[in-house]
């Protein structure tokens, strides 16, 4: 569904990605499976059900899309949606989700939850605060002449012209604009690939402490006119902070437990004077 996936590089990439899921997944469910037929089959927790239903919700819902934007490419004119469009559109499953992964993991805690295990849920709640505010993106697109500067989605740009560089490959070429985003340095480009017949656009991604900015060439001229495309992204950082301090909760956590000393073993009982007396055998005097 995505052209950069025509790179060879890529399409590998999501081929081995895709095969390790299915194996891994299948190896859990057979499992799952062999166990259920050794020991007695549990029902499945009420929770547990919800969740499952939910991240079907999910899966279900994007597969439709994608499968209505490929029959639609095929009988008319493509349709493009946004990124956007599908954050808000599985917000409140992506919800209820986490509530219900909440409470089907305090249910079986018992209602009580590990010191150790609080890291980890920090560090998931943080990362669902940082999805959360990052649907409220911003975009917006328009014309920047040679040394002017216009506000794209709360961004001021800056045009500080057009140059034309060799590409990465021979008979290829670069197109790039210096541009500046509230004062900061940013050089998206066009690169033109004369035996694929068509080009692709370098995008820059500007880290902030609480929002990401984004920049996209979309055309340039030989007068230093281009026209870009700007997005702006709160919550990202939190998204990635979230997911390290999950990931050191989660190490933290194995680590404690490999740690945790064994209990040693009971001593065996004592034997009685009694049990020491040899046995008589059949035949032999009292």
């Amino acid at each position: 569904m995505h052209s950069f996936a025509e790179a060879g590089r890529v399409g590998l990439g999501l081929a081995v990605i895709g095969g390790v899921t299915t194996v891994v997944t299948g190896a859990v469910a057979w499992r799952k499976r062999s166990e259920d037929r050794i020991g007695s089959a549990r029902p499945l927790e009420p929770w547990t059900a919800v969740a499952a239903m939910l991240a079907s919700a999910a899966a279900i819902v994007v597969s439709i899309g994608l499968v209505a934007q490929a029959f639609v490419a095929a009988v008319s004119d493509p349709v493009r949606i946004h990124g956007v469009f599908w954050a808000r559109l599985l917000l409140p499953i992506a919800g209820a989700a986490v509530l219900a992964l909440a409470l089907l993991r305090r249910s079986r805690a018992g209602g009580k939850v590990p010191r150790r295990a609080w890291i980890a849920h920090a560090g998931f709640a943080l990362a669902a605060l940082g999805v959360l505010v990052s649907t409220a993106d911003r975009s917006g697109s328009g014309r920047v002449d040679g040394g002017a500067t216009v506000e794209l989605a709360g961004v001021a740009v800056t045009n500080l012209g057009v140059e034309v560089l060799p590409g990465p490959r021979p008979g290829t070429s670069v197109v790039r604009a210096d541009l500046e985003l509230d004062g900061d340095p940013a050089r998206p480009s066009l690169v033109a690939y004369p035996e694929r017949g068509g080009t692709l656009a370098e995008t820059v991604v500007l880290r902030g402490w609480w929002r990401d900015r984004r920049v996209v060439l979309v055309r340039a001229d030989d007068r230093d006119r281009v026209l870009v495309e700007v997005t702006t992204r709160p919550g990202m950082p939190a998204v990635w902070a979230g997911t390290l301090v999950l990931a050191a909760g989660a190490g933290a956590s194995a680590l404690t437990r490999r740690r945790r000393p064994r209990p040693d073993p009971a001593p065996a009982p004592a034997s009685s004077p009694t049990d020491r007396r040899p046995s008589l055998r059949a035949g032999e005097p009292g």
